[in-house]
């Protein structure tokens, strides 16, 4: 997951890494962020097995962005890959075929303003759209886990709602 501090990478991480765990997964995340509006990068690995490497993934089988201009070179995106860029269009570059990229894109500004929420769990419902060894059951699960915590106050439990809500309708929108 790539973009800039304050859009919730380093969250989305950790609630991908909970959501991969509720669905049988080992799960391991990882993140690297500066400070608030800096680059942001934040790593998930998923495995039916002991995962043994740790740290950044250089080439990885989903890419999720949250700002357009945090995206890697696509000249480093891996062959067969996903791609799914927070944007109006879908992205276009001739590595993108070359690599056989599958790239879609979905306006998760547009959704996380209309809950009122960080752009981050919209992108996460639209990747398991792809990924669909992680249900939508289980995503909401590790949303409200991640970001309830011990706060199960009426406002805390609004914000796991439309966290939720975003979520879904990142599911239903991408493209």
């Amino acid at each position: 997951m790539y973009g800039y501090g304050g859009q919730g990478v380093t969250r989305a991480a950790r609630i991908l890494s909970r959501a991969g765990m509720l669905s049988g997964f080992k799960a391991q995340d990882f993140s690297v962020s500066a400070e608030w509006g800096m680059f942001s990068a934040g790593f998930v690995r998923l495995s039916k097995n002991d995962i043994m490497e740790t740290g950044i993934i250089e080439h990885p089988d989903y890419i999720i962005v949250l700002e357009h201009s945090a995206m890697p070179k696509f000249s480093e995106l891996k062959e067969n890959s996903f791609l799914i860029v927070n944007a109006t269009e879908k992205p276009s570059n001739p590595l993108l075929k070359k690599k056989k990229v599958k790239a879609y894109y979905i306006d998760a500004e547009k959704i996380s303003r209309a809950y009122g929420v960080k752009p981050n769990t919209a992108m996460l419902g639209s990747l398991i759209k792809f990924f669909s060894k992680i249900s939508m059951r289980n995503l909401k699960l590790a949303i409200e886990t991640e970001l309830q915590g011990a706060d199960a106050t009426e406002g805390r439990q609004a914000v796991v709602k439309e966290n939720q809500t975003a979520a879904e309708e990142g599911f239903k929108t991408v493209r």
